[in-house]
């Protein structure tokens, strides 16, 4: 015990000598200054990173949110409906009514939001589609990577076929620019069909 008052009492002592020597000097020194400046600095660079950190972990997070909320949906559509578009469609028409019924039952209705892209041009295709419902804008990729309309498709046009029929990279990019349904057709089963 009385060890510990001894170590106590010298602890006080230094304390007191350190407050003295504080109060001599008339303040921090250069060296306190600097010291307490660079271990701010530390630590609002912890912050920085930290903060840099959260603000990349928020943007991945809410750019999939955005990518999941244009994802295309399955729709509904009636068989009847189907049909009756195909007979519309300029492509299909000539189509004897059984290969038009082929193609329908084949065809797989997608729901895209706006601003939904459904085709990218330069991808690779795998999928036609006939235009349901809705109003679509094809786009052509320009140089400064700027993309320009090209066209709006309306209800019964079809579009992506080139892909399939030439074998190539998509050449233009189609996006939704309202609530679109389109009537989509694998490229298994446009080989199949056509």
């Amino acid at each position: 015990e009385t060890g510990l008052m001894g170590s106590n009492e010298a602890l006080r002592a230094n304390a007191a000598e350190l407050w003295e020597a504080y109060v001599a000097s008339k303040g921090l020194h250069f060296t306190a200054l600097a010291l307490l400046s660079l271990l701010s600095l530390a630590v609002l660079a912890v912050l920085g990173v930290f903060s840099w950190i959260g603000c990349l972990v928020f943007r991945d997070w809410w750019r999939e949110r955005q990518r999941r909320k244009l994802k295309p949906r399955p729709a509904r559509v009636s068989a009847e409906a189907v049909r009756q578009l195909l007979a519309d469609t300029l492509l299909f028409r000539p189509l004897p009514e059984a290969d038009r019924e082929a193609i329908a039952l084949a065809a797989q209705p997608e729901e895209y939001p706006a601003g939904a892209t459904i085709i990218r041009e330069g991808d690779s295709g795998n999928k036609m589609f006939v235009l349901f419902a809705g109003r679509v804008e094809v786009l052509r990729e320009l140089v400064t990577g700027r993309q320009e309309p090209v066209a709006t498709l309306a209800p019964g046009d079809v579009f992506g076929e080139i892909a399939l029929l030439k074998n190539v990279p998509r050449t233009r990019s189609v996006c939704a620019r309202e609530k679109s349904i389109v009537l989509s057709l694998s490229l298994e089963a446009f080989r199949t069909l056509v």
